[in-house]
This record gives structure tokens, C-alpha cells and sequence, in this order.
């Protein structure tokens, strides 16, 4: 008899598109795209041009770690030199090129669940490694 299926949908659901990343069971995943904001105001005080610059992706993630290793273990500031979840481009940003860092990483143990992490990944388009 064959395994039951893992996940039965109906109705007009669409299934997650994330993937599991390298040493970590990926449970979310934020994209977050900015740019720093200059006003420029004229002599009357109100604004009269805007200047967006410096590009970010912020890449937020929460997840089970299974092998201590890669990004479970990474030091902040570490270079991360691929994300299964950021293959193609995301809000105008292209994964070819630039760099991608950790930041702010957050290790949570408990007795009830395995090891999690959390933290952010940040994509620098114009940084060559």
C-alpha cells in the first residue's frame, strides 16, 4: 500500500514555494525591498523633488535547524554564497549579482522542539565579493 499523501488541498490553494535551504528546515521567509529616501524641499518648506537610493533586499527567515553547519552556525557578517528561496529575482533584485551577508542571526532552544533560527540575510546588488 502506498504512503498517504502529505498534504491534501482543495479549493483554489496554492502550495508553498519555499524550499528548504542548505543544514535548516525553512519555516518563513519575508522579502523586504527598500531604499533610502532624500526629500529635497524648496524655499516654501514643502517637498518639491525625492531621491530613492541604496537598494536593499532584507531576506528574513525563521528555521528548524537539522545540522549544525553553514548558515545554523555562521558568524554575523558572513558572506552566504546562496539561498535556495532567492533564485531568481525578487522585487527588482537579481541574485547574480552583489553579495549576500548575515546579519542579526538568533539561535532558540527549548526542551520541546528542535534548535531554530532566525535572523536576516541582506543582498548588497552593487558589492563584488
Amino acid at each position: 500500500m502506498p504512503a498517504p499523501d502529505a498534504i491534501i488541498l482543495y479549493g483554489d490553494i496554492e502550495e508553498s514555494t519555499l524550499v528548504d535551504e542548505p543544514n535548516l528546515l525553512v519555516q518563513s521567509m519575508t522579502f523586504n525591498a527598500t531604499r533610502e529616501r532624500r526629500e529635497y524641499k524648496g524655499g516654501e518648506g514643502y517637498i518639491k523633488g525625492l531621491q530613492y537610493r541604496n537598494p536593499l533586499l532584507t531576506i528574513s527567515f525563521r528555521a528548524f535547524i537539522s545540522t549544525a553547519a553553514g548558515i545554523a552556525i555562521a558568524h554575523p557578517g558572513s558572506e552566504i554564497t546562496e539561498l535556495a528561496n532567492f533564485e531568481s529575482t525578487t522585487h527588482g533584485f537579481d541574485p547574480s549579482v552583489g553579495i549576500l551577508v548575515l546579519e542579526d542571526p538568533v539561535t532558540e532552544r527549548d526542551t520541546e522542539n528542535a534548535d531554530q533560527i532566525s535572523g536576516n540575510v541582506v543582498h548588497f546588488p552593487f558589492i563584488t565579493a
